[in-house]
């Protein structure tokens, strides 16, 4: 498949799936993997997919979590970071996003991706110290569908 073909197939992929799971790499080395809400699902946060896709960076993904998390400190010392994202439609489609996670800290990205009713989860709202924002950047991909696989390298 051509490059671009693979691109917008990925795409899709991301704006399809429910959740995207990260995997981070614990003190030991070892992978640990949760789930977190995807902001790029198009049906699910139309808001935040607006927002991001106003950046023009090309599969940088934004994630919300609490400062206080686990991950949050893992990901602050080590950012290499791994995303996981899939559809089973027909067939299983999955895509592998691997890079280097950063903490946001600009407030007006974090104001821009923030959800009415968020509360719940940060008492404070939007200005909740525990409301955290993450950005990963892709070193690779990989699209996994109709038995094949097809990787891309960024520079």
């Amino acid at each position: 498949m051509e490059e671009e073909q693979v691109k917008e197939q990925a795409k899709a992929v991301i704006e399809k799936s429910d959740f995207v799971f990260l995997s981070t790499l614990d003190e030991e080395g070892f992978p640990h993997i949760r789930a977190l809400f995807n902001f790029h699902n198009k049906i699910k946060f139309p808001k935040q997919l607006k927002t991001i896709e106003s950046y023009k960076e090309e599969f940088v993904i934004y994630l919300g979590t609490n400062t206080s998390s686990e991950k949050v400190e893992v990901i602050r010392r080590n950012p290499k970071t791994s995303l996981y994202y899939y559809v089973s439609e027909d067939r299983l489609s999955g895509l592998t996003l691997t890079g280097f996670m950063e903490v946001v800290q600009d407030q007006r990205i974090k104001n821009a991706l923030w959800e009415d009713g968020w509360e719940r989860y940060y008492l404070k709202g939007v200005t909740d110290p525990d409301y955290t924002i993450l950005k990963f950047k892709p070193t690779t991909l990989k699209l996994y569908y109709a038995l094949n696989t097809d990787t891309i390298k960024f520079g």
